[in-house]
């Protein structure tokens, strides 16, 4: 392509060039002062990188609070109405404000059988269960297709052989996959429950059960990832293992007393998976597991969570919050352009030359233009339009104007 066609396309795209003169050009000298004028170079709308001029592939890992606004804690706990009951015998999705202005939902919680039980027939096929695609789905995402149910520390898990069991009865907390960005900062994260009275309940129709008003425990869950300094270095690459989860606390650490797990934390998927077999023997779940019945469980999670932030006859006080950080890896790339002072001088743009013969509209452009930047074109080599970086305010150019632009491209 010849300069004239390159000048013809760009001018239709209205993409900003150098004034076509040419180095041989007589008129460059101005005899009438005898003092040598700037040399206009030929036409350069385009300006190829060089390997220093740059930087990419740049990984910045960010950490900041989970939930809505950034924050890093969230103390009120909702149960969204936009669901229908249906929609309800699968998950709940909980809200920290009920304001329409605030409406963001925050998590959401699970029941999952490996059987079915403790949740109604859906009149589909063959044990449809809610309880059974919940557990089946999880188990599908998060463990080895050799591996049927979910296995959790016992309490020798702090020696050097732990034994695992089985359960086919768990709980699931899900964080909101747009608030957790990659995933949930492991070390970062701290789970309050509160004791219900469902042990005083038969185990075979409904047991939706309250917050136990006399007690004074309060469990404090966390995974055993021991990174509460911030970003490790570990956690950017593949997906990673699962963490074990422990009653513990973010400035103490596990409680190694209480050895037996409670559940799975997985990072990566932003998913807790907490064992309903531990939640009844501590907390008094009683969680329902009678075939083809609604147990209503998720409702036994949700109230546990709520009624730890608030106070009760046994507790006066609390603290039971739900803490959280998200973690985030940003890829970034720089590129430096660097218009020299006898670059991009001169316009194709209409209001830079006059009349049919395209005189400069001004004489003095001739010698002395003066243009401004507005916006920077990243091309590719067939002159295809990428990317546009837009300058906060335009910057005058001429022959004794140099100027360093950084592009920053993230993603």
């Amino acid at each position: 392509m010849d300069s004239n066609e390159l000048f013809a396309r760009l001018g239709v795209s209205g993409v900003n060039v150098n004034e076509p003169f040419t180095p041989t050009d007589p008129s460059i000298l101005d005899p009438t002062e005898g003092i040598p004028q700037p040399v206009a170079t030929p036409p350069n709308a385009f300006k190829r990188f060089s390997e220093n001029d740059i930087v990419s592939n740049i990984i910045y890992p960010k950490t900041r609070g989970m939930w809505s606004n950034s924050s890093s804690s969230i103390s009120t706990f909702y149960t969204s109405s936009i669901y229908n009951e249906t929609q309800k015998q699968y998950y709940f999705a909980i809200l920290s404000s009920t304001s329409s202005c605030d409406y963001q939902e925050e998590f959401y919680l699970s029941y999952g059988n490996l059987n079915g039980s403790g949740s109604l027939s859906q009149g589909g096929q063959a044990n449809d269960n809610p309880s059974r695609a919940i557990y089946s789905q999880f188990r599908n995402l998060l463990l080895n297709p050799e591996d049927t149910a979910f296995s959790f520390p016992s309490a020798s898990s702090f020696t050097d052989t732990p034994i695992f069991v089985d359960s086919d009865n768990i709980y699931v907390i899900s964080f909101n996959q747009k608030l957790s960005k990659d995933k949930v900062d492991p070390g970062n994260w701290e789970l309050y429950l509160s004791p219900l009275t469902g042990s005083t309940l038969q185990n075979n129709t409904n047991t939706a059960s309250a917050v136990d008003e006399n007690s004074s425990l309060m469990i404090s869950l966390i995974d055993n990832s021991n990174d509460t300094l911030g970003v490790s270095p570990s956690l950017i690459g593949p997906i990673s293992q699962p963490y074990y989860v422990y009653s513990g606390s973010l400035e103490d650490g596990i409680y190694q007393q209480d050895s037996e797990a409670y559940g799975l934390f997985y990072p990566d998927y932003g998913v807790i998976i907490l064992n309903a077999y531990k939640l009844n023997s501590v907390l008094g779940f009683n969680t329902v597991t009678g075939s083809n019945i609604d147990g209503n469980n998720i409702d036994k999670l949700f109230k546990s969570i709520s009624g730890s932030s608030t106070t009760t006859i046994g507790r006066s006080s609390t603290t039971g919050s739900f803490y959280a950080r998200n973690f985030e890896v940003k890829n970034t790339s720089y590129y430096y352009i660097r218009p020299l002072n006898y670059e991009f001088n001169y316009s194709n743009n209409p209001t830079f030359v006059s009349g049919s013969s395209k005189t400069f509209r001004h004489a003095t452009f001739k010698y002395d233009p003066r243009v401004y930047i507005t916006s920077v074109g990243l091309y590719n080599d067939s002159y295809e339009l990428l990317a546009v970086a837009k300058l906060s305010r335009p910057i005058q150019k001429s022959y004794t104007d140099e100027y360093l632009v950084t592009v920053k491209l993230e993603y």
